[in-house]
């Protein structure tokens, strides 16, 4: 991905964190995991770090797609080293649950660097129907996924530390 398609893309979450996700809370400030519309569980380190828990802010993006396959960005809030850190699912269908399956994730840095850390494996233990809206069915998608091998760009690079939850609107185009 283009570093101006990352901004844009950034762009477009950030504008859209209200209307498309956002954390939940049930209103006496403790995060309801199980309601979270949009939550990413990491930890970065390297050339640039980032840890987030579940209940932190986060907005996030998915673009529509026809299956298979299915993306979400997740835009750390406040935006510190990582602008976006994003998922992606090529091999998922709308409803389907996976075991190891393999997923692209890259980390892309607020100096517009991208890491790709390398053999990303996430195991989806939800991908159910939440809501029809104009263009697409939502499915909310959660799981747990872990990296094995750093993602360098030249003589950087940035590590998934352990392993890393998360839950997302996904969108399929009908």
């Amino acid at each position: 991905m283009s570093s101006a398609r990352v901004t844009r893309v950034f762009a477009v979450a950030t504008a859209l964190a209200g209307v498309a996700c956002g954390s939940g809370s049930d209103g006496g400030g403790s995060s309801n995991v199980a309601n979270e519309r949009c939550a990413l569980d990491i930890t970065v380190t390297g050339d640039a770090n980032l840890e987030l828990d579940f209940d932190d802010s986060i907005s996030c993006l998915t673009a529509y797609t026809t299956t298979p396959g299915a993306y979400v960005g997740f835009g750390p809030a406040p935006v510190d080293e990582v602008a976006i850190v994003t998922l992606s699912f090529p091999e998922l269908e709308p409803g389907e649950t996976a075991s190891s399956l393999a997923v692209p994730l890259a980390i892309h840095h607020a100096d517009r660097t991208q890491f790709s850390p390398m053999g990303c494996v996430v195991d989806v233990t939800e991908n159910a129907f939440d809501e029809t809206v104009e263009g697409g069915d939502v499915y909310r998608v959660s799981g747990r996924g872990s990296c094995s091998t750093p993602g360098t760009n030249g003589a950087r690079s940035v590590a998934v530390l352990g392993s890393f939850r998360f839950v997302a609107p996904i969108r399929w185009q009908n």
